[in-house]
């Protein structure tokens, strides 16, 4: 299924235009990160006036956001993000953002998904990833060792996933830096609560199928759909739950 094309152009004659600090600010993704997805051709190359001085348009914002989107609310990975793009081109992508977020929605279960396997994407070497990623050497190693991060034994890069994984996190850790009191420590619990709770969902699928009351088909099949299920509905009992809880300390 072909995107149909915007019917008209949003133009400007005098573009508002802006430095890579303030698109960062606007976006809230790091200068690093922006740079890789120029350099993987999911943004399209800046004006430069000069070596180290580059332009960008109010158009950035848009294709920015839209990767983020696309990213957390339909994990979807960025060679797919980019084919999308590159179909409409980088001038029309910003104002046809519900087309492309509904074809690729439509398409996630698709031939894309099928095609898009960890070697379809670059795998990067811990130097590059932090420079993609925007990770300071500290953080990454320390999400390394928590179990985040895991390089492939044989070639010691790390795939497609695991830059999504550092992306993610580097956005997260924008937010909650050592300056407002958080240690790596905070993100690195969530890996944790959820290595727990796989540990109790595996152990729960195999005493069902230990004791037979469900078969091996069954345990995959209730497992693969679960995986969905439980991805749309633990965002909003999070949220529900953080609200609750400042709530209660503020006595509200």
């Amino acid at each position: 299924m072909m995107l149909k094309q915007a019917d008209t152009m949003k133009t400007d004659t005098n573009p508002k235009t802006m430095k890579m600090k303030e698109l960062s600010e606007a976006t809230g993704v790091n200068s690093a990160t922006i740079r890789y997805y120029i350099n993987q051709g999911l943004l399209p190359q800046p004006h430069k006036i000069h070596k180290n001085m580059a332009y960008y348009d109010e158009r950035y914002i848009a294709l920015v956001n839209l990767i983020k989107k696309l990213q957390k609310e339909y994990f979807l990975p960025l060679d797919v993000i980019k084919q999308a793009i590159d179909e409409v081109g980088h001038e029309r992508a910003p104002y046809m953002v519900h087309e492309i977020v509904e074809k690729l929605v439509q398409e996630k279960e698709g031939a894309w998904s099928d095609t898009a396997g960890p070697d379809n994407e670059k795998a990067l070497t811990r130097t590059e990833l932090i420079a993609a990623s925007g990770l300071c050497p500290k953080d990454f190693d320390a999400v390394v060792s928590a179990g985040f991060l895991v390089k492939d034994d044989d070639t010691g890069r790390f795939d497609r996933e695991n830059i999504q994984v550092a992306i993610l996190l580097a956005q997260i850790r924008s937010q909650f830096t050592e300056e407002k009191g958080f240690s790596t420590e905070f993100f690195i619990m969530h890996f944790k609560t959820l290595e727990t709770l796989v540990n109790k969902e595996l152990s729960l699928f195999m005493n069902n199928l230990q004791n037979g009351s469900l078969s091996l088909d069954e345990v995959n099949q209730y497992a693969l759909k679960s995986f969905y299920l439980f991805h749309k509905l633990s965002p909003i009992l999070h949220k529900r739950l953080i609200n609750k809880k400042i709530k209660d300390s503020l006595n509200l």
